[in-house]
């Protein structure tokens, strides 16, 4: 349905055809930018995104990606009148961090700048955790932050219907062909080189995930970018027994879970430390499996009881792509004009990209925006200006 000729040139080239990529070339689109061409090695929604625990929260350590978080909710909520095409899948369940000890007083200062945000989020205690999620099993908890429009979305519908819209208002798509470098001269970019020729553009959005991070390191652009490892478990309710009904984070115990369709949940429960690998290309084994059930379990018969002895269904792997600070790098890179970042996202992609699509058109376009681009520079890093992140290195950012 989406497939064109690569053609000879374009005003603007999108890499990567994941939920940043879509989401980007909706939005270039929409705004009458030109000749859209999106890009991507593999068929659509076939890298990372397919592998997205799809949670949504705006629970963040930073305004600037708080803002982020709150306008991708804003986003969903409204969906047909946002976007107008497909739909995101977005559940609204509520979500909740639950927090003890030394996590206590971060949690409840990000819960002080959502509300500075004007997000509907608060700091509860355990008694009305209980009477909003009674799956919860207390022990250890001093109180959690919760917030009513937390949830779950289809990261792969939502792709597909922001790739149906930007098609049918004209964006060209081209799969299965691997942009091999950005073409610059003159010290800006001129296009990018293809095994089945160039095409011709003086802006380039790099929105290729793990796989972007060589792309920028080739413009001499400092992308300091590993890949990390990450797990998920489907496991099936008993049919007969009790039910989640929210999503949960546990930081303490590095637990993160959510309900699915079909009486499903996927959980995952991060190790203390994330291994870093070479090959973002991440395929699942037994041992791994087993592995990560192994950590699960426990964590499951201490928080949630109820669902200890939850059947096994299947396994999900992927990679993030993590930067430092678990804070994307977005925008403009002065060095290399034309070229523009969406990489880096640590595990937050899926649930920011309804906004960023909007931040990076705006930003290419000139139009005025009320995103903080600036805290997710590339040179935060060199200049030691890092994001501060409430939990420590993680994704909970």
């Amino acid at each position: 349905v989406f497939e064109s000729e690569l053609p000879k040139s374009a005003d603007i080239v999108v890499i990567g055809s994941g939920v940043m990529g879509a989401s980007v070339a909706f939005q270039l689109t929409r705004n009458d930018a030109g000749k859209v061409l999106l890009i991507d090695a593999r068929r659509p929604v076939n890298g990372v995104t397919r592998q997205t625990f799809g949670q949504v929260r705006t629970h963040y350590s930073t305004m600037a990606l708080t803002k982020v978080a709150k306008r991708s909710v804003e986003i969903l909520k409204n969906w047909d009148d946002e976007v107008g095409f497909g739909a995101s899948g977005y559940t609204r369940l509520g979500y909740f961090i639950v927090v003890q000890g030394e996590m206590v007083k971060p949690c409840k200062r990000n819960v002080e700048i959502g509300r500075q945000a004007g997000i509907d989020t608060r700091y509860i205690d355990i008694d009305e955790l209980h009477a909003l999620e009674p799956l919860i099993r207390l022990d250890g908890i001093e109180g959690a932050a919760y917030e009513p429009d937390g949830g779950w979305l289809n990261g792969t519908l939502m792709t597909l219907s922001w790739m149906i819209g930007a098609h049918q208002m004209g964006a060209q798509v081209v799969s299965n062909l691997a942009v091999d470098r950005v073409l610059t001269g003159n010290g800006k970019v001129t296009g990018v080189a293809t095994s089945r020729g160039k095409v011709d553009s003086p802006i380039v959005v790099n929105c290729a995930g793990a796989w972007g991070r060589d792309l920028a390191v080739d413009l001499g652009i400092e992308t300091p970018i590993t890949f990390k490892r990450l797990d998920l478990a489907w496991m099936r309710q008993a049919p007969d027994g009790p039910t989640i009904k929210t999503a949960v984070t546990d930081v303490n115990a590095n637990l993160v879970l959510r309900p699915d369709m079909g009486g499903l949940f996927l959980a995952v429960v991060y190790p203390d430390e994330q291994d870093e690998i070479k090959d973002p290309d991440v395929v699942p084994t037994r041992p791994d499996v087993d592995e990560h059930l192994s950590r699960l379990r426990p964590v499951l018969r201490h928080r949630l009881p109820a669902l200890a002895d939850a059947e096994y269904v299947g396994n999900l792997a992927g990679a993030y792509d993590v930067t430092p600070d678990f804070n994307p790098i977005i925008g403009r890179i002065p060095s290399v004009p034309g070229y523009y970042s969406g990489v880096g996202w640590s595990g937050h992609g899926i649930k920011l990209a309804p906004a960023i699509g909007e931040a990076i058109c705006a930003d290419i376009l000139g139009h005025k925006h009320d995103f903080d681009l600036h805290a997710f520079r590339p040179e935060r890093f060199a200049e030691g200006d890092l994001n501060q992140l409430a939990y420590g290195k993680s994704a909970r950012a």
